[in-house]
């Protein structure tokens, strides 16, 4: 196992008000720490500073024990975790924690590490369970006998002990299954999930027993686990389910399972889910999973009263074939869902789907809509209905929300035909809508030119978008970037962005203050500017900040933005957060990032560009309405509302996306729970 070098560390925490000892007057009672040279190496020093009143020199202590790693200093580490040792709180004991993780194979560092995953009594903090999934993640990592021991009785414990130990199972695969098969206890559903995950032929016996004889929690996750290990065994387990028993999560999962294998019974298990409002909701979750053409009638018959309109359009999508189509022209006809029914027709596979928006083209009441939908098609699928120049034509000459439609469909299909709309100087209204497409690197520089003499509040809440484009922001003077931060509105995460993008020196005292904030989305938009700042020192803000964050999506952030760096410092937290790191995604990243390690830093690839198509409010919508849609790099970016109420967007980062909707572009971006 490797030790991990000690960072010189950036105290981060000394520019915001309350930081320990920041700014603070002498304290002539306090213990200081000895400074000869005798007393500066070795043991003596870090002991010395275990005593010492200061957070830093605490910190400074567990870390070179940690570089250490003989057994005086790994004595002293486990005993820093005991109740009234030198790690006064969870931010001091995720350090020891992470300080012992390398030694995890020596008996004083793993048993101190099974005492900290236990956990402590009492509602644990944020920290607190970091500091538990860390010790977890530093047993598995140590592929020892005895660790992987701990771990496996951890599983058959339930709550919060065994998801850790799963999280940590599932990040450093064990080399021996057995140890989890044969613990003593009652299976939980942590251990059941990770049986599945791991995809091992030998949890197999486990699953089928589970999937057979269980309660109804356990039985519906054994009958998911065992289709991973064993599809050719899920399916008769999921076919005895169905006939013996009455649960609706397990009939669920029996019905997922048939589904995935395309076994002739999905179609009727789907429908007796369908009949029953207790599980409408996970049928049409099957549906969208596993799509099928013979799905299609069934769907196309539910009621919409009696189940999520917008979930059940886009199953209709996903299967296709001549009766979904049909409903979903139906639906295009009724104003409060014409919206969702245009867009699964404009992500559909069925090549007829076009024909239906060709249709739609023709009728006024539907003919936004299908435009919209149309020019989606086209993004995704490369297969343009007929019909549509004519429709945007019409539409160019119509109401401001038909208008606005026109302007950003020209904006996908024709960007130099948007950068003239930018050059000179369209209606607010068309700029706007055309600026949803800013992030084309061609058309991004005409907006970014804009936003120094933008005065409307929509329109520079909607030029903002061309900061996700270095070159673009670069064309931006400071003190507008100053203003859209200071606004307090949404385009002020992007405005912070590309300040710490710029990272001056007159600017670094706001930099520090950005990624101090108590908003973890100002945060993560900070972190991710510095990966790109050109000052070395930098790699130590995000280094320091990377230790003491306990929000995962900030955490990301801190990791993409040390892998966009070249220097050597980044090294030991990104080496930090490949082994140690609770979330698949920022532990990939750092791997990634650092290929000698040969560790893994593959996650499944989501196929096709991003698109978002959001309904905010009914027409007329609210002046400003404004989605701050995140992207899973971690950029929120503000998109204005048409005045119908839609937003309209192509071209995205792939993946999950996380929205906000907020009242006005001149709101304030307080976040959200």
């Amino acid at each position: 196992m490797r030790r991990w070098p000690v960072a010189a560390l950036l105290a981060v925490s000394a520019v915001s008000s309350g930081a320990p000892g920041a700014n603070a007057a002498p304290n002539p009672n306090a213990r200081t720490v000895p400074r000869s040279l005798r007393s500066s190496v070795g043991v003596g020093a870090a002991k010395a500073w275990l005593r010492a009143d200061s957070t830093e020199d605490r910190r400074r202590a567990f870390e070179r024990l940690g570089a250490m790693g003989t057994a005086r200093a790994l004595e002293l580490l486990a005993r820093a975790l005991d109740g009234g040792g030198a790690a006064r709180d969870a931010r001091e004991r995720l350090v020891v924690v992470r300080a012992l993780a390398p030694h995890a194979k020596l008996a004083a560092a793993q048993d101190a590490l099974i005492r900290a995953l236990s956990g402590l009594e009492g509602q644990p903090t944020e920290r607190d369970e970091l500091v538990e999934r860390t010790a977890a993640l530093a047993l598995a990592a140590s592929h020892h006998p005895l660790a992987l021991a701990a771990l496996a009785r951890a599983l058959r414990q339930p709550g919060r002990v065994s998801e850790d130990a799963r999280v940590a199972l599932r990040a450093h695969r064990p080399v021996r299954l057995e140890p989890l098969l044969e613990a003593a206890g009652a299976p939980t559903p942590a251990l059941v999930e990770l049986l599945g995950e791991l995809g091992d032929a030998r949890a197999r016996p486990l699953l089928e027993h589970l999937a057979a004889k269980s309660a109804p929690d356990l039985k519906q996750r054994a009958l998911a686990a065992l289709y991973r290990v064993a599809p050719e065994a899920a399916l008769p387990a999921s076919h005895a389910a169905l006939t013996h028993d009455g649960d609706p999560r397990v009939r669920a999962a029996a019905t997922r399972v048939l589904a995935l294998m395309a076994d002739p019974g999905a179609v009727g298990a789907l429908r007796a889910l369908l009949a029953d409002a207790r599980t409408r909701a996970p049928a049409l979750a099957i549906a969208l999973e596993a799509p099928t053409e013979s799905f299609g009638p069934v769907l196309a018959a539910v009621p919409s009263a009696e189940v999520d309109v917008d979930q059940l359009v886009a199953a209709l999508g996903r299967t296709g074939g001549k009766a979904a189509l049909g409903r979903l022209e139906r639906e295009l006809a009724q104003p409060e869902n014409a919206w969702s029914a245009a867009y699964a027709l404009a992500l559909s596979t069925d090549p007829d789907a076009g024909r239906v928006l060709e249709r739609a083209l023709d009728r006024p009441a539907t003919r936004r809509d299908a435009a919209r939908a149309a020019v989606m098609r086209g993004v995704v699928h490369a297969a343009r209905p007929s019909g549509l120049e004519p429709a945007l034509d019409v539409l160019a000459r119509g109401s401001p929300a038909d208008r606005a439609t026109s302007a950003w469909c020209r904006a996908v299909l024709d960007p130099e035909r948007a950068r003239a709309q930018f050059a000179r100087g369209a209606a607010p209204l068309l700029l706007t809508a055309t600026a949803r497409q800013a992030f084309d690197a061609d058309l991004a520089p005409e907006a970014a030119r804009r936003l120094d003499a933008a005065q409307e509040p929509e329109l520079k809440t909607a030029l903002a978008r061309a900061l996700t484009v270095p070159a673009a922001a670069d064309l931006v003077s400071t003190q507008t970037l100053l203003e859209l931060y200071e606004r307090g509105a949404a385009e002020g995460y992007l405005a912070a962005y590309a300040l710490a993008r710029r990272d001056t020196e007159a600017l670094r005292p706001r930099v520090l203050e950005m990624l101090a904030s108590a908003d973890p989305t100002l945060r993560a938009h900070t972190a991710l500017g510095l990966g790109q700042s050109e000052q070395p020192s930098a790699v130590g803000l995000l280094a320091a900040a990377y230790r003491a964050e306990v929000e995962p999506r900030v955490r990301a952030a801190l990791v993409a933005a040390l892998a966009a760096r070249t220097e050597r410092a980044r090294e030991p937290t990104l080496e930090l957060a490949a082994e140690f790191d609770p979330d698949d995604a920022t532990r990939a990243s750092a791997r990634r990032a650092l290929p000698r390690l040969g560790l893994d830093g593959k996650l499944p690839e989501p196929e096709g560009p991003g698109t978002a198509w959001l309904r905010l409010v009914p027409e007329p919508r609210s002046a400003g309405t404004v989605a701050l849609v995140t992207t899973p790099d971690g950029l929120s970016l503000p998109l204005v509302a048409d005045p119908d109420g839609s937003v309209t967007v192509t071209n995205l980062p792939r993946g999950e996306l996380h929205v906000r909707v907020l009242g006005s572009a001149s709101g304030d971006r307080k976040e959200a729970p």
